[in-house]
């Protein structure tokens, strides 16, 4: 604020509050900048000492940075027969298996040219209060990482410090901000059995033993040591290694696998269910205590048992490839090649199945129509352009991606079942891939793809002749606008019409001869009517010889004996007489004319065949398509590739693999019964019998939930980081599992030449594997911690796995869940009985087909990407299945080192839950490095006298190849630290970074209230301030300074203002309790300003929370600096010759300087009106006056002046103006620096260190009074 007599200035002139502030700095910097202060002599007597033997003390203060303010600077369903239910049970394996961790990350290994950290500190009790203690963040030396199925471990050296520390705190142990005592149990001795970790502790170097050990389980049952006398080492070559490992977590290129499947004719089926297909129903019965029941056909269970037998398109796939059109087949493809493939947009929602019963008895499809748009929509998400696919075994990048729209767009499929059945806005979508890894695709036609064109009835057959008679299956139909329609067909005698005689006896005759023509053989079964004429014959054997027109009769002798007139005419000797469509075909169209070849036929030469296509359909039962493991499907495809950090002989890779099956709800294949046995179970034929001998089983099967075992397999290619060759392994390599958690393998590449190699892992399909695209000669490994160590040596490498080598056959890779019971695939013959006086009618009725050769599922289905089924689901369907989690690299030693002189911690610790982060180890050090104590003998300090005096002597990591032990004043260093343990200012830290140990010990030894210099080349340490007046060492005047040498320096004015600090310092925890809270330090802040201060002062910072763990202490330090900010106001420099010296000067005396210098008094000011007028805040007499003044004009500076005062006038006039005020003074300075110069003469710089009127240093006077000090905080 603003002084009453200053504002009656200011308002006289019309100066801003502003502006007169700016005018009273501007004087002050001027009397600062003012010239050089006269020294004077006489106020004191001066006495000049010559002695002979002066003892000059040439040397220097050191002054810390943060206490000695700046100097100015230019410019920061009930009536029934009694029933029973055999309905089987649902197996659920409902497995919930427990989830698995790894390490996510892991701390990074030291690097070489790393600052190993020297250790000061000690835990120690005073009065009660615990000091000292320090957590320190542990570098890594060595580690590795180890995969143990379920888990991982860690194993890891790490630096604690410079050796000798003397000990450590083992409940202190922490990673990250968690200590490791979750780790451990209360019962010591089931830690020592079965805690997730072991550390070791080696104070002073040397190879860690088991005798090291200091927590957890003892080294016999730690999994992760090596061997008693050497915990640390890695297995590699056949045996424990005394040699370099550290492990690293790549950062990108590291989750690989083929996944996220898409359809390629990929069949779809309903799942079916096993129950009767007749109804059970009682009928009309002659007595009323006895029943009948009939055994009609259930219409809609026999149409959804043909839904179930069906095999259903996903109306997806390859359908270009190289320009032509798909044919079935595979081909080879070349880079750059062009690949097409399609989601069509058709569906089965018209689809019915109607064989049986009325229209309200058909089962429907549009279940299935539905699940398979939806299939379809996933697949089109899964088309991304620009993105990587394996198809068939090539790999290709899909380049476009458009719908089937005119003019073409990038709409999202839609399929008719998404529109009821509509195609007017359904959208396909087509995909273009180029390809970029050779290999082999399969493709098909479109209208295969889309099913359509399929032939449902046949008509009119046109027999031609001369083919061989016979019955030939599986007949491939030729001609039309479609392909791949077969037919069973007959070829046989074709008879005309009949001229059935008479007097034949009536009968049936079989196997009868016919007589006449120009061949011989022919044989048939004839019937003779009522009336005695022949009313059909039926041809049994066709003869030979035989020609058309010929007429055929029989012996009356072979028709009863009697009769005669029969006759009938030969049309065809060997024509065809019936044709079955076995395989309906596709893209076939109503009225084609199809045919077969003679060849076909028998090849007897015959021709003239053919027969016309009356119907077709679309969708419906395909009877074919491909499972995941029979056809090429698109695959999205990523690989992992790696390089390690440095020259390595072994690299180890860990594995994370996430795999499994499941299957939900799907029917049990592998327990169910037949068809045959549903029905037969469900109704027999009862006649005339009581209701209680009659007994129905109604038979259901069962479905299955259970996770299955799943396979993925890799090859593993490698090079030389400079090559750009690769070297594939002969053998692929795998995981398996069926929990769908995390498990955990290694596999180790092991060379004879240490090189920086960079490695592949390209992910191999099921259908690769199945159909062996994984190269000649190659074997399948298998990667399973449970299994033992195996070794194979194959292309210039060794790779040891725990694992075994696995056959590719189906009762590896099946899944037993898909086999069934002999006779559910079958066709059986039933006896249907709808009335139970009227005779039978026997039925032939289907089984249940395979999806697969063998199986109902997957032949191979352990292998399996995707599914038929919809209730299974494989983990290769969300996501890349494998993920490199950690590199751990290998490096022989030529000798094992041993750690000297390092203080190194040990660990062993399998990874959890709460343990998936391995970040920063520390531990708690309750002892340091072990010094020489300069109070006597020698073990952990944190007095920083010890501190100090060790790292000045120290040859190994200090400056003792400079500073020799005599060379530091011993006794000033024990003064000094007895003064830090009176006063209990304490240095707990680690020195982790090169210092400026002169710069360093000034810096830390004012925060302990000590000075550090040297004199006569002794280095010494001393409180820097005293609570008894000072003694002073000597007077200067101009009798004994160089005439034309005295320099006085003001500080800067802002540096001088009256400051607060806010200091920080380290709270330990407050005992060693383990039930109190701080195991973790915390920063605390204490706010310190005089009492006479205000809050507004500004604040300076003070962090001195890496070695400080005492709040008194802080709080001293801020004393410190806060009076040191105010009380000295400047420096002075002057010379002096040998004889002008005071006997014993050295720096740090206190000496007594005599001056004349001009002040600017604020009490001594004035102003000039513009007319004149004289205002002064001290009556001025007549005269002249030398003044600062300022006309107010902004951007202008106070000059200089001459104010002439004459009564109540003075001239110049418009001024404000403060009156120069010359003074003597005798004050006290500090010598900081002597220097001799080559005159002769010394150079001695010391600091303005006024005293009370008792010879207290101000800076001192009152320090350790509460009432001088205000504390927050």
């Amino acid at each position: 604020m603003m002084l009453p007599s200053d504002r009656y200035l200011a308002d006289i002139l019309g100066l801003t509050e502003e502006q007169y502030r700016h005018f009273q700095i501007e004087v002050r910097k001027r009397a600062a900048e003012g010239p050089q202060p006269a020294v004077v002599a006489g106020l004191e007597t001066a006495t000049v000492i010559a002695i002979a033997n002066l003892v000059i003390g040439l040397g220097a203060l050191a002054v810390s940075a943060l206490l000695k303010p700046t100097t100015p600077q230019p410019g920061q369903a009930p009536g029934q027969p009694r029933q029973t239910q055999d309905i089987t049970d649902p197996i659920i394996r409902n497995s919930r298996f427990a989830p698995r961790y790894g390490f996510d990350s892991q701390q990074d290994i030291a690097t070489l040219g790393s600052i190993i950290p020297i250790v000061y500190a000690k835990r120690e009790a005073i009065s009660g209060d615990y000091y000292g203690g320090i957590r320190i963040n542990m570098p890594m030396l060595w580690n590795q990482i180890l995969s143990l199925g379920g888990g991982q471990m860690l194993r890891g050296v790490f630096l604690l410090g410079e050796g000798t520390v003397s000990s450590i705190d083992t409940t202190g142990l922490a990673i990250g901000s968690n200590t490791l005592q979750g780790y451990v149990f209360d019962n010591s001795s089931a830690t020592e059995q079965g805690a997730r970790v072991t550390v070791y502790f080696s104070p002073d170097g040397g190879r860690i033993a088991g005798t090291d050990r200091v927590l957890g389980r003892t080294e016999a049952n730690d999994d992760g040591s090596s061997g008693s006398s050497d915990v640390f080492q890695v297995y590699w070559d056949g045996g424990e290694q005394q040699d370099f490992c550290s492990s690293n977590r790549p950062s990108t290129q590291t989750t690989f696998g083929v996944y996220a499947p898409i359809g390629n004719d990929l069949m779809y089926k309903a799942n079916p269910v096993i129950r009767p297909g007749v109804r059970s129903q009682s009928g009309p019965s002659s007595s009323p205590e006895q029943i009948t029941v009939d055994c009609p056909v259930d219409a809609p269970q026999m149409n959804n048992r043909d839904k179930y037998r069906a095999k259903f398109a996903t109306f997806s796939g390859v359908y270009e490839i190289k320009g032509a059109a798909g044919s079935g087949s595979n081909v080879t493809v070349a880079v750059g090649d062009e690949v097409k493939y399609k989601l069509y947009s058709n569906s089965d929602w018209d689809t019915v199945f109607s064989t049986y019963g009325g229209a309200n008895d058909d089962a429907e499809a549009k279940d299935v129509a539905s699940t398979v748009a939806s299939m379809q929509k996933t697949w089109d998400d899964r088309l991304v352009v620009g993105e990587l696919y394996k198809i068939g075994t090539a790999l290709a990048v899909c380049t476009s991606r458009i719908s089937d729209q005119t003019p073409p767009g990038s709409a999202q499929f839609v399929s008719e079942a998404d529109l009821d059945g509509q195609p007017a806005n359904a959208v396909g979508i087509i995909a273009t891939f180029s390809v970029v890894e050779a290999g082999l695709i399969k493709g098909r036609q479109e209208a295969y793809l889309t099913v359509a064109g399929r032939i449902a009835t046949l008509g009119a057959v046109t027999a031609g002749d001369g083919y061989t008679a016979g019955t030939y299956p599986d007949v491939p139909l030729t001609g039309g606008s479609g392909f791949g329609a077969t037919a069973d067909v007959v070829v046989k005698m074709l008879l005309g019409s009949i001229t059935g005689g008479s007097g034949y006896v009536a009968a049936t005759y079989t196997g009868v001869s016919l007589t006449g023509g120009s061949g011989s053989g022919a044989t048939a079964d004839i019937e003779v009517d009522g009336a005695g004429a022949v009313s059909s014959v039926t041809i049994v054997s066709s003869g030979t010889g035989y020609a058309a027109a010929d007429v055929l009769s029989a012996a009356a002798a072979d028709l009863g004996g009697t009769g005669s007139g029969f006759s009938v005419p030969v049309t065809a000797a060997n024509g065809v007489s019936s044709v079955t469509i076995v395989d309906r075909g596709y893209g076939y169209t109503a009225t084609n004319s199809l045919s077969a070849a003679d060849a076909d036929l028998g090849g007897g030469g015959g021709s003239g065949f053919a027969v016309v296509v009356s119907t077709v359909l679309t969708g419906g039962d395909t009877g074919a398509g491909n499972v995941a493991t029979t056809g090429g499907h698109l695959l999205r495809y990523a690989r992992g590739q790696v390089a390690t950090t440095r020259g390595c002989q072994a690299v180890e890779f860990g594995l994370k693999s996430t795999l499994g099956i499941r299957i939900n709800g799907l029917c049990n294949f592998r327990d169910a019964k037949t068809y045959e046995f549903a029905d037969t179970n469900w109704c027999q034929t009862y006649e005339n019998n009581p209701p209680e001998d009659i007994v129905n089983n109604f038979y259901q099967s069962g479905v299955i939930t259970a996770p299955v075992q799943r396979y993925s397999f890799f090859k593993i290619k490698y090079r030389d980081i400079t090559s750009s060759g690769w070297t594939t392994l002969t053998h692929a390599y795998g995981v398996r599992s069926e929990t769908q958690q995390s498990v955990f393998n290694y596999i180790r590449l092991e060379f004879s030449s240490i090189k920086q190699r960079e490695f592949m892992f390209e992910p191999l399909s099921g259908f690769e594997i199945r159909n062996s695209h994984y190269g000649a000669g190659a074997t399948l490994y298998v990667l399973d911690p449970k299994k033992g160590r195996t070794t194979v040596s194959e292309n210039g490498t060794t790779a040891v796995f725990n694992g075994e080598s696995v056959a590719l056959n189906e009762t590896n890779f099946g899944i037993n869940y898909g086999k069934s019971v002999s006779g559910l695939d079958s066709n059986y013959v039933y006896d249907e009985d709808t009335n139970g006086s009227s005779p039978t009618i026997t039925r032939t009725y289907n089984g249940l087909p395979k999806v697969d050769t063998n199986t109902y599922i997957d032949d191979y289905g352990k292998l399996a990407e995707m599914f038929v089924y919809s209730e299974v689901t494989s983990s290769a369907d969300s996501g890349p299945e494998h993920e490199i989690v950690y590199v751990n690299e290998i490096v022989p030693n030529d000798t094992a080192p041993l750690y000297d002189d390092l203080a190194l911690v040990g660990i062993n610790i399998r990874s959890s839950a709460e343990w998936q982060q391995f970040a920063q180890f520390s531990g708690y050090v309750t002892g340091g490095k072990e010094c020489t104590l300069m109070l006597g003998g020698s073990g952990a300090t944190h007095l920083f006298p010890d501190v100090l005096y060790d790292l000045m002597t120290n040859t190994r990591y200090g400056a003792g190849s400079f500073i020799k032990s005599y060379m530091i004043d011993t006794t000033e260093f024990a003064t000094a630290a007895q003064w830090c343990l009176d006063r209990k200012y304490f240095y707990d830290a680690a020195v982790a970074e090169p210092i400026n140990v002169r710069q360093w010990a000034a810096d830390l030894a004012a925060t302990h209230l000590l000075q550090f210099g040297e004199i006569d080349g002794k280095y010494f340490l001393r409180p820097a301030i005293s609570f008894s007046a000072v003694s002073i060492a000597g007077l200067f005047t101009a009798g004994n300074i160089a005439e034309g040498s005295f320099q006085l320096q003001y500080f800067d004015p802002e540096d001088r203002d009256p400051i607060q600090v806010s200091v920080r310092y380290r709270e330990e925890r407050p005992s060693n309790d383990l039930t109190s809270p701080g195991l973790f330090p915390v920063v605390r802040e204490v706010l310190v300003r005089e009492a006479t201060g205000s809050d507004t002062d500004p604040i300076e910072q003070l962090d001195m929370s890496a070695y400080c763990t005492s709040r008194a202490h802080a709080i001293d330090a801020a004393k410190f600096l806060v009076r040191m900010r105010r009380i000295p106001t400047h420096t002075i420099t002057f010379k002096t010759t040998h004889d002008g010296l005071t006997a014993g000067l050295a720096p740090g005396d206190y000496i007594k300087v005599a001056m004349d210098e001009t002040e600017y008094d604020e009490f001594n000011n004035g102003v000039v009106t513009p007319e004149g007028a004289l205002v002064s805040t001290k009556p001025l007499a007549n005269g002249s006056y030398d003044v600062i003044a300022w006309d107010g004009t902004e951007g202008t500076p106070p000059t200089d002046m001459t104010l002439s005062v004459s009564g109540n006038t003075a001239t110049p006039t418009g001024i404000v103006f403060t009156v120069k005020l010359p003074s003597t003074q005798v004050r006290v300075y500090q010598v900081e620096r002597i220097t001799p110069d080559d005159e002769g003469t010394f150079t001695i710089e010391a600091m303005h260190m006024p005293v009370n009127s008792s010879g207290i240093l101000e800076v001192a006077d009152g320090f350790d009074t509460a009432g001088n000090w205000e504390i927050q905080g």
